[in-house]
């Protein structure tokens, strides 16, 4: 595992970037032995052919945090299909409206198949583990198969463009944090290391297999506020070859999330140029510009 690094002019250090990590990944999900989320600082995995503006991208959100527009996922002229659900019962109704729409673009049946389980298990856990009340998980305890019905609805959308297809899971409570996030990946990347199966199920394993069969997976955690998850396959991939690559991750919060944990670490004004440097077969030497604090 690679950590892309910051470099910064000796006077001036930005503890952000020491409590939040830029890694990527040096061999392909088609191998055992690697796992970046047992560094719990790390909110950035690059694929291991990562783009220049990927990391660019990367290095921007960690500075100037935000959350993931679609547009900056998706091409702009992409048409989402939009769904609202509160009941459990109507998981089963969306996943076929999920396979009606991707045999409709240029997925074949195994990625369809592997986009319908993705899709499959962020419901779950937007209908059974996200709604919170009083610091405690409301369903989280309750059967699969048991009916819940939550009082604050759950977004879904279906998209396809040039490049990929995705879907997007959003809920309304944000009671997922970036420190459990990892944390459960970091538990399910370690179970995998013990040859632990997807369907033994628990430690965050659902994560693993969402990681496993993505090319990219944005997390826009809003604490308290909402938990969006888009998740992108490219359609046009065979297996063979995606197999060969690795997933993105990119875990993204709001603006004033990431400027109140750099107040943790730093309490003057300060301005600085960073330099992020990625390998030689990159060849990126990207600018980055932070000004802020009070």
């Amino acid at each position: 595992m690679e950590s892309l690094s910051v470099h910064l002019s000796d006077d001036v250090r930005i503890s952000m970037l020491q409590s939040v990590v830029i890694k990527r990944w040096t061999t392909p999900r088609s191998r055992d032995g690697e796992n970046p989320f047992s560094d719990h600082r790390v909110r950035h995995v690059l694929a291991i052919d990562a783009a220049p503006q990927e990391v660019n991208w990367a290095v921007e959100k960690v500075t100037r945090g935000g959350l993931a527009g679609l547009n900056e996922a998706l091409d702009n002229s992409v048409k989402i299909i939009w769904h609202r659900i509160f009941d459990s019962n109507d998981k089963a109704g969306l996943l076929a409206a999920f396979q009606r729409f991707a045999e409709q673009t240029p997925c074949d049946p195994r990625t369809t198949t592997s986009m319908v389980n993705v899709l499959d298990e962020l419901l779950t856990n937007a209908v059974y583990n996200a709604p919170l009340q009083d610091g405690v998980r409301l369903f989280a305890s309750r059967s699969r198969t048991e009916h819940v019905t939550s009082e604050r609805p759950v977004t879904v959308g279906f998209a396809v463009d040039s490049t990929y297809v995705a879907v997007i899971v959003k809920d309304e409570y944000g009671s997922l944090s970036p420190e459990e996030l990892i944390s459960n990946l970091d538990r399910c990347y370690k179970a995998r290391l013990r040859q632990v199966q997807y369907k033994s199920g628990g430690a965050g394993l659902g994560l693993f297999m969402i990681l496993q069969n993505a090319s990219r997976v944005i997390f826009n955690l809003n604490q308290n506020v909402s938990t969006e998850v888009i998740v992108l396959r490219k359609h046009s991939e065979r297996h063979g070859r995606f197999m060969h690559t690795s997933p993105t991750l990119n875990i993204c919060t709001p603006y004033s999330a990431v400027l109140t944990d750099l107040r943790k670490y730093e309490r003057r004004s300060v301005s600085w140029a960073a330099l992020c440097r990625v390998d030689e077969r990159l060849s990126l030497v990207g600018a980055v510009s932070y000004t802020h604090l009070t």
